[in-house]
């Protein structure tokens, strides 16, 4: 696939410490790729408001509470978003070869809207003029 024929991605990573999200965001510059980033439930809903999320990423260190209320939150807002979570185990080293791999897995990945989608969210598409 040529670069110029990718749409641009914008992508939410979640997780306890400001500081690592920060650190990753760094290390994953992109071009085509907006980051955006969020420490909690209050963050995750101020970016689904300011852009359409293609991805979002929760780091294994909310709890699960957190982590099941942010699933029911992009899903509740978005019928394009995907979510991923990283596992507990690996802890923060384990981050950024967890977005490395989830990214790497959806480079090439443009859904197209299916006749048969059963969409909850209720928001217009970003193409729907």
């Amino acid at each position: 696939m040529k670069e110029d024929t990718v749409m641009a991605k914008t992508v939410l990573l979640l997780g306890v410490r400001a500081d690592l999200l920060e650190t990753v965001k760094q290390e994953l510059q992109t071009p085509g790729v907006d980051f955006q980033s969020g420490t909690g439930e209050a963050d995750v809903d101020s970016a689904l408001r300011q852009a359409d999320i293609d991805h979002v990423i929760i780091g294994g260190g909310l709890d699960l509470e957190a982590r099941a209320a942010v699933v029911r939150q992009v899903f509740q807002s978005s019928d394009r978003a995907t979510v991923h979570m990283k596992d507990q185990m690996s802890g923060p080293e384990g981050f950024l070869p967890f977005v490395k791999a989830v990214l790497g897995a959806l480079s090439s990945y443009e859904p197209p809207e299916s006749p048969n989608a059963i969409l909850r969210a209720g928001r217009p598409r970003p193409d729907a003029g």
